[in-house]
């Protein structure tokens, strides 16, 4: 029972009465009173009368009236008129925190609004209170040792999007580095940050903050990772591995092994923010191994014994913790079908146009590579989880539609009502149809930018990177690798992010799902029992035709997926194909499930 609960209980355990709520700081949501009985909105004394006399002196059998007052007339019950005081139930809603956290608790979620009750009812120091916030709910520990954990604990944060901005002013107490210093505030400051790290590859331990810096170790890596940092040129030496990472080009056999000496923390993966970090630093690994084709022996060996390691961890994630991604309430979207609604809250709150630029089939992978060969500028980094299965009827029309495909079985297996969809999430949002357009392209060359017109919010989909990838049958992601470095050069992306900041845009990157580079597993010829034959997942027309299928793999009915399509998805990194590798999607590797999301700007 959390703390809210505990005030209301009096209205639980008398319902024969009639109930009077005292919400000055309108702390309660209509489906919170609803559950108690008839709620009637309240804000002075002359509507509490009027709402009693009408609904208060209910007939036996009427429904329970709930009168919600919102007046800072009525603060206490003896503040109420003595007839409504004795006849009803009263309680009054208030934080159970100090007015100073009133502000901050607003913010939170309502897991770490519980946990903030619980800690700050002790009376403790705000310094303490805050220390165990972060501790309990974040998992990071301030004040820290010494100034490199203390510069890896505030990277973690900054690279969560979860720290409310007002508190953000309390974490900042506990904070003494400079470089970490600078990062406590709702828009991080970089600069100081940046600058460090480019003496530091001159310097070497010369540098001013080069134990600051070492220290920090794997925790700064995750910043070049997601764009938030730029390389600089490094001459020093003695340096460890994993700070070529951000290092003006390393070769790819270099770079590859300085990130395998930084993996992301924690170990195991536990929560969804860290998994997308996770994806985020094994694209940035594939993407090397790509490009160091072929990679030196050992190198590959090891980097897809920590694939292998991270693919059955993330497999048994997914089945406990997938389906309570869809619930979160969090302010950067979790899940694609939160895209859409993320950007509305952007519009409402910032005025300026939104342009949604989905690349079809890239995976973390690939859009480490671009984002590289484009110099793209990175404002706001992160990912999405996919649909699944990770097809693209089925996570892209989410994307666009904005909510998930439960709700649109109808036309679940086609991208025909894409667009309609789009402009139907839009104007419910309030906006006009001349002031949503909706562009599809293969994106080949510069000459294939499409015109964004006087449209405040447009949704692009750029088809080259999936025909790319199902093209890529001989050599796998090598083959990949060099198709993407020729694409970026021809233009399309490079004219689009100008056309875009000309015409005011904020423009966001996505995807509807990411890829694998799948060995054969052996072509299964089943006939008309398998509804779709996949490449990484079969669909079957119920579970028993499953169940009895001739493939093997693996069992899971997404909870998003609606009735009438049992997956079976591809083990591992297998398809069900014969031939060479190929790279190819459907299944529910990290490569496939978990996409970038970011804000671009130009550099």
């Amino acid at each position: 029972m959390n703390w809210l609960d505990r005030q209301l209980r009096p209205l639980d355990v008398h319902r024969d009465r009639p109930g009077v709520i005292l919400d000055v700081e309108a702390l309660l949501d209509d489906v919170t009173v609803a559950a108690l009985g008839t709620p009637w909105q309240v804000d002075g004394y002359l509507s509490l009368r009027r709402a009693w006399e009408e609904h208060g002196r209910r007939p036996s059998g009427s429904p329970r009236p709930i009168f919600v007052v919102r007046s800072p007339d009525f603060t206490q019950p003896e503040s109420l008129p003595w007839d409504i005081e004795q006849a009803a139930v009263v309680v009054v809603v208030t934080w159970s925190v100090p007015p100073e956290w009133r502000p901050v608790a607003r913010q939170l979620s309502p897991e770490l609004r519980e946990l903030l009750v619980e800690i700050a009812a002790s009376g403790q120091p705000a310094t303490q209170v805050t220390s165990e916030i972060l501790r309990r709910g974040y998992g990071v520990v301030l004040p820290a040792p010494n100034s490199g954990a203390e510069l890896d604990a505030i990277v973690r944060l900054v690279a969560s999007h979860l720290v409310p901005k007002l508190l953000w002013d309390q974490i900042r107490a506990l904070v003494d580095g400079p470089l970490a210093a600078a990062l406590c505030q709702p828009t991080p400051d970089f600069g100081p940050l940046q600058q460090a790290w480019a003496e530091w590859l001159v310097d070497g331990e010369n540098a001013r903050a080069a134990g600051t810096l070492r220290d920090a170790g794997a925790g700064l890596a995750s910043l070049f990772a997601s764009g938030l940092m730029r390389p600089e040129p490094i001459t020093a030496q003695g340096l460890p591995i994993w700070s070529r990472i951000g290092a003006v080009q390393p070769g790819p056999s270099e770079r590859l092994a300085g990130l395998l000496d930084a993996p992301p923390g924690p170990w195991p993966v536990q929560t969804a923010t860290d998994w997308i970090t996770t994806a985020s630093w094994w694209g940035d690994v594939r993407a090397a191994l790509a490009e160091a084709t072929p990679a030196p022996a050992a190198l590959a060996e090891r980097a897809w014994q920590v694939w292998g390691q991270l693919d059955g961890a993330f497999a048994s994630w997914m089945r406990s913790s997938y389906g309570l991604l869809f619930s979160s309430t969090r302010e950067h979207p979790v899940t694609l079908d939160q895209v859409a609604p993320f950007l509305a809250r952007r519009y409402a709150a910032n005025g300026r146009r939104q342009l949604l630029v989905l690349v079809d089939g890239m995976a973390f992978a690939q859009w480490s590579l671009l984002r590289r060969t484009l110099a793209i500028g990175i404002a706001d980094a992160g990912g999405c989880f996919a649909m699944c299965p990770t097809l693209t009827s089925v996570s892209r029309q989410a994307v666009f539609a904005g909510t998930v495909p439960l709700q649109f079985a109808d036309s679940l297996w086609t991208t025909s009502r894409e667009e309609s969809r789009w402009r139907a999430f839009w104007a419910g949002a309030g906006l006009s149809d001349h002031d949503v357009s909706y562009h599809l392209t293969t994106g080949e060359t510069a000459d294939n930018v499409p015109a964004l017109g006087r449209a405040k919010i447009v949704g692009l989909v750029v088809l080259a990177v999936d025909e790319m990838m199902h093209g890529a049958r001989v050599f796998g992601d090598g083959q990949m690798n060099a198709s993407l470095v020729a694409w970026a050069r021809l233009g399309f992306l490079s004219r689009l992010l100008k056309d875009a900041d000309h015409a005011g845009f904020e423009v966001w990157f996505t995807a509807d799902h990411g890829n694998i580079e799948a060995t054969p597993s052996g072509r299964v010829m089943e006939g008309p029992l398998v509804d779709h034959a996949g490449t990484r997942v079969r669909l079957y027309e119920n579970r028993v035709l499953r169940d009895t299928a001739r493939a093997e793999g693996l069992v899971w009915d997404p909870p998003i997926l609606p009735e009438g399509k049992a997956p079976l998805f591809a083990p591992a990194r297998t398809g069900y194909h014969s031939g060479g590798r190929r790279v190819t999607h459907g299944g529910l590797s990290l490569d496939e499930v978990i996409v970038p999301f970011a804000r671009v700007v130009p550099r």
